[in-house]
């Protein structure tokens, strides 16, 4: 979606006295930015083929903008390419997708405000931009849609209180980040951890004893570790490092020797780690116990 706006965005007309006060796409634009950057002849014909024009920006592009988003799907290629399978339409939307999010971002003026909130999107992802090429995040670092998405689930497996508050400062901490706002990204991501580990302990004591946690040890972060600890939800060890964690994400003002968007993305991660880590434990401690004999 955010390199759908950036291209559309891009590429396109405004109004003129001419035009009639209609928005165009300007496919001619369109058509010599991909050719001029080696894209193959047919992908440069089809994408030039998606002009439209309206009375507002957004029925104007409104073609360009699924063209862009079908490429995912390799749907944007269906009629260009008869003979090719499903996988062959994805693998070079896959491809095209890439190349075009690096030309992009690479072209891009300081005043483009959509190709920065795609930059700050794919470094949110873990992509970062090296000479005008992205480079994808390690092998072994969680996909962050993904591992929200499980975040959420699980929160809801469990039952826990508060879903709408607690998921709504991880999306803070997404919109703050894209827009740069980098204490209060991170700030948001503490507020997300903080709610998760209330609502597991408060679980838990519900579960153990009928009763959630009194308030004055609900609103008190290091008052909610020790009943995590004193549970057996986490270890001495892990209680400490989640509260250094926590710590962590207290402090305000960027790091000297790191950038402050590295410092949010990755402060960002360890919010949604420990999440997930104290969320299994809960769903570990509070799952009834296996039958004799069958395996877990």
């Amino acid at each position: 979606m955010a390199l759908a706006d950036a291209v559309t965005h891009r590429f396109f007309k405004r109004p003129t006295a001419s035009t009639v006060n209609r928005y165009r796409v300007a496919s001619d634009r369109l058509y010599d930015f991909l050719f001029e950057r080696d894209y193959p002849a047919w992908f440069c014909n089809l994408a030039s083929t998606q002009g439209g024009s309206g009375p507002d920006f957004s029925t104007a592009t409104r073609h360009l903008k699924e063209f862009v988003l079908k490429m995912h799907t390799g749907e944007a290629y269906a009629s260009s390419t008869p003979q090719w399978s499903w996988d062959q339409r994805m693998s070079i939307g896959q491809e095209h997708l890439v190349k075009l999010a690096q030309d992009i971002l690479a072209s891009a003026p300081p005043d483009d405000t959509f190709a920065s909130q795609l930059k700050s999107r794919l470094e949110l992802d873990g992509y970062t931009l090296a000479e005008d090429r992205l480079v994808p995040p390690e092998a072994e670092v969680l996909d962050v849609q993904e591992q929200v998405g499980v975040l959420q689930s699980l929160y809801r497996d469990l039952a826990l209180d508060g879903e709408q508050t607690t998921f709504h400062h991880l999306s803070l901490s997404e919109e703050h980040y894209t827009a740069g706002r980098w204490d209060d990204s991170i700030s948001n991501s503490r507020k997300f951890l903080e709610a998760v580990l209330r609502a597991s302990a408060s679980s838990h004591a519900t579960h153990t004893s009928g009763e959630t946690l009194p308030p004055d040890e609900a609103e008190r972060p290091a008052k909610v570790r020790e009943y995590l600890e004193q549970a057996g939800l986490l270890d001495r060890n892990e209680r400490e490092a989640v509260g250094s964690i926590y710590g962590l994400l207290s402090a305000t003002g960027g790091h000297p020797y790191m950038a402050q968007s590295d410092q949010a993305r990755l402060l960002r991660h360890l919010a949604l780690t420990v999440s997930q880590f104290v969320m299994l434990r809960l769903r570990g401690s509070i799952a009834p116990p296996q039958p004799h004999g069958r395996s877990p």
